[in-house]
C-alpha cells in the first residue's frame, strides 16, 4: 500500500478477535464516506456474511478484500474475482525474493483460466512493494491478526477512528 502512494498515516487498523465484529467493523468502514478500500482478514466467514459485504460494497462503490486462508479456497463465496497467491514450494515465502509469486485465478467472469501465473518478485512495481518496510507494531499489520483498514481521504478520520481509540 505504502509503494502504492497510500501513507500510512492514512491508515486504519482494526484489530478483533470475534468474527461477529470483524464482520460490523468491515461493514461499516465500507458505509463511511471518506474510505476508499477495505482490506478485511476474514479466516472463518460464511458465504452469506460475504454476501453482505459485497452487497454493502457495490452499494457505497468501496472497494472490498476479504482477504482468507488458503483452505478457504474450497468454500463458497459470491466475489466476483477470487484470487490465490503462494511462493513456489521451493521457498518458504517472499524472504527468497528471485522466486516468482504464483497467482492461481480460482473465479473470474468469462472463462475459467486453469494454469497458474507467476509474477517475477524483483520486477517493476512488485519489486518496489516488496522493498517497502513493513508497517511498524502500532498498525498492528501481521498474520493472523484480524485487519480491516480504511483509508481515509484528505486525512479527514471518521467514526472508526473513534472506535479504534476505544478499543
Amino acid at each position: 500500500l505504502q509503494a502504492q502512494g497510500l501513507a500510512p498515516q492514512r491508515w486504519l487498523c482494526v484489530q478483533v478477535l470475534e468474527t461477529q465484529a470483524r464482520l460490523w467493523a468491515a461493514e461499516q468502514a465500507l458505509r463511511c464516506a471518506g474510505v476508499q478500500a477495505v482490506l478485511a482478514w476474514l479466516p472463518q466467514v460464511r458465504a452469506d456474511h460475504l454476501r453482505r459485504l459485497q452487497v454493502a460494497a457495490q452499494a457505497h462503490h468501496t472497494p472490498l478484500f476479504a482477504i482468507r486462508p488458503a483452505p478457504a479456497q474450497a468454500e463458497s463465496s459470491p466475489a466476483v474475482l477470487r484470487l490465490l497467491l503462494s511462493w513456489p514450494e521451493a521457498t518458504s515465502g517472499p524472504a527468497q525474493g528471485a522466486q516468482p509469486l504464483c497467482l492461481q485465478l480460482l473465479k473470474r467472469r468469462g472463462p475459467p483460466l486453469l494454469r497458474r501465473l507467476l509474477l517475477p518478485s524483483q520486477q517493476g512495481r512488485l519489486a518496489a512493494g516488496l522493498a517497502v518496510p513493513a508497517p511498524g507494531p502500532e498498525f498492528g499489520l501481521g498474520l493472523g491478526i484480524g485487519l480491516g483498514i480504511g483509508l481515509g481521504r484528505d486525512g479527514e478520520g471518521h467514526a472508526l477512528d473513534r472506535l479504534a481509540a476505544a478499543a
